[in-house]
């Protein structure tokens, strides 16, 4: 399916969702998700358009305009050629100077460098993940918890909100609140 630019604009305001869209070159991208019979998933990801010092710029100038103080912000998804690993770091800090809550839910380089920086009140690592975090393979609900205590326990101080989910025997993802 091909969607016309604004196409996403246009449903966030159909649900009355508040929103600021930047535009950029291109087209957006499709993520596809195919799941077999046999459970086996595969990932098919556009790349996207090249983020430029532009386009980052104007984000900030939207965000900029908003009232963030005490409001979440979110920086999701897998970024974009162009963006450095410290892109979502550089964001959220950005986003905290204005007072807001920041979360970030992407894995890898970009997710180790934004929670090295300090500034993240909440992160979404799903079990693949929050092993990259800590550098090794998780299999029972035992290592992931462990795991989740070392991300925890690198400077995070308000474990209050700290919530472990699992499903279907194996665990699906963990929610930490980073709150220091």
């Amino acid at each position: 399916m091909l969607f016309r630019s604004g196409w996403f604009q246009d449903v966030l305001q159909r649900v009355g969702v508040p929103h600021t869209v930047v535009m950029a070159d291109g087209v957006t991208r499709s993520n596809i998700t195919l799941v077999e019979s046999d459970g086996t998933v595969t990932k098919i990801n556009e790349p996207g358009v090249t983020l430029t010092e532009t386009i980052i710029d104007e984000v900030e100038a939207a965000m900029a305009a908003l009232p963030l103080d005490g409001s979440w912000v979110v920086f999701a998804g897998r970024l974009n050629p162009g963006a450095s690993d410290s892109t979502y770091l550089e964001l959220a800090r950005f986003a905290k100077s204005r007072g807001a809550l920041v979360a970030v839910d992407v894995s890898g380089k970009p997710l180790d460098v934004a929670l090295r920086g300090g500034v993240v009140d909440l992160i979404k690592p799903n079990q693949h993940e929050l092993g990259e975090i800590v550098g090794r393979p998780l299999d029972t609900l035992g290592s992931v918890i462990e795991a989740a205590r070392e991300v925890i326990d690198r400077g995070v101080t308000d474990r209050k909100s700290t919530r472990l989910n699992s499903s279907h025997g194996y665990i699906s993802y963990a929610v930490f609140c980073l709150k220091k």
